[in-house]
């Protein structure tokens, strides 16, 4: 449970200490404080992991999700700027593509959340991803459309 997670995130931690360009444990560390909810100690970790290695589009993504996670969610200012740095990175990562839809619904941009979602299901269908996965999708593409005045 959560003590083992405390006791993981210290290991890494003190190994991180004593070799502070280990820009795995970094990201290893951020998804393990997400999880222990964490949200600044993750953002603070996935940061540590960009500056090792700034071209890796899932520590884009996760510092992204830290960040808005601290903001109730809200994906606009600070988390945004990670979203469109990591889709210049990987224009195709799954995780940012759902995320720049998600931004793009924030701000009321509904044609734009649609291409993103668009483009989510194309790269998705193409990795070859199971059947919920791609019809939940769609359905938030339902929804984005049912939202546009």
């Amino acid at each position: 449970g959560d003590k083992r997670l405390a006791a993981w995130a210290q290991q890494l931690q003190m190994h991180l200490a004593k070799q502070p360009d280990d820009v795995a444990s970094w990201r290893l560390l951020a998804q393990t404080q997400a999880t222990r909810g964490d949200m600044a100690q993750s953002a603070a970790a996935w940061q540590r992991a960009l500056a090792l290695a700034p071209q890796h589009a899932d520590s884009h993504a996760g510092l992204a999700q830290a960040l808005a996670a601290q903001q109730q969610g809200r994906l606009s200012g600070e988390p945004a700027r990670w979203i469109e740095s990591g889709l210049q990175v990987a224009a195709d990562h799954p995780a940012l593509l759902a995320l720049a839809g998600e931004l793009a619904v924030e701000q009321g941009r509904i044609d734009q959340a649609q291409l993103h979602f668009g483009r989510l299901l194309q790269v998705e269908q193409a990795r070859g991803a199971d059947a919920a996965r791609l019809q939940a999708i769609r359905v938030r593409m339902t929804e984005v459309a049912a939202s546009k005045p």
